[in-house]
């Protein structure tokens, strides 16, 4: 007579929640920490991670760097990879926030236009208005647009009565490639001499990271954080 082996239920194959978490904050400290060490300058961990005690903890660590090579790893990689680390968190919520929405997996904010309309308002604050409110013009102009998209979306959705998600996912599809062509044609008529920053904004350059204006996207992420984790099942219906 054979003996059948038990199967391992879901509990016992996957491993408890804590230790799942301490494994992603660790490998994002890890990540962080190869982001801030590799460049035009090479800075060893053991320094990155000796600047980061130091200016947290003054006089910890008797300094054995030079003051440029501490000035690039507080000054310029660190506020860089810290703001990356809010815009993938921040995309993070999005993602989730669309998926719940239109009940599909794969929904990212290119399937309803919000990149798109992001680009062409980045896009025309880059090229073409300027940066009449300072460092704040580029992302606002481009949170106007991905407004701006979105309400399009839905609005067409409306007109056609495109009550289920799948049509909502075809209009913003529709929508999204429109809104394209519209920032194509912003580039094509804007100074070619600037054409390179607006392709380095497009594929995420963080190269204007400051300390001092590193508040605002924290404000906006934990105010997103905070509305998402307190009505996860209004979000869901």
């Amino acid at each position: 007579m054979s003996v059948s082996t038990p199967q391992p239920t879901r509990s016992t194959a996957i491993l408890p929640r804590p230790i799942i978490i301490l494994c992603w904050v660790a490998a994002l400290l890890g990540s962080v920490s190869v982001a801030v060490s590799v460049g035009a300058v090479s800075v060893p961990l053991g320094t990155v991670w000796g600047v980061l005690a130091n200016k947290l903890s003054p006089g910890l660590i008797e300094p054995t760097w030079s003051q440029g090579r501490e000035a690039i790893v507080w000054e310029i990689r660190f506020p860089r990879a810290i703001l990356a680390m809010m815009v993938g968190a921040g995309l993070a919520l999005v993602g989730a926030s669309l998926q719940a929405v239109t009940r599909n997996p794969l929904a990212d904010p290119h399937l309803l236009g919000i990149s798109s309309g992001g680009a062409f308002g980045a896009i025309l604050a880059l090229l073409h208005t300027g940066l009449f409110l300072g460092l704040l013009t580029v992302p606002l102009m481009a949170f106007a647009g991905a407004l701006m998209a979105t309400g399009i979306v839905l609005a067409v959705s409306s007109f056609a009565n495109a009550t289920s998600a799948d049509r909502l996912v075809l209009a913003g599809v529709a929508v999204s490639f429109i809104v394209m062509a519209g920032a194509n044609i912003l580039i094509f008529l804007g100074d070619p001499r600037a054409t390179h920053t607006v392709v380095f904004w497009m594929l995420g350059g963080l190269g204007l990271a400051q300390w001092s204006q590193l508040g605002y996207p924290l404000v906006v992420l934990l105010l997103s954080g905070h509305g998402w984790s307190a009505g996860p099942e209004r979000s869901m219906r």
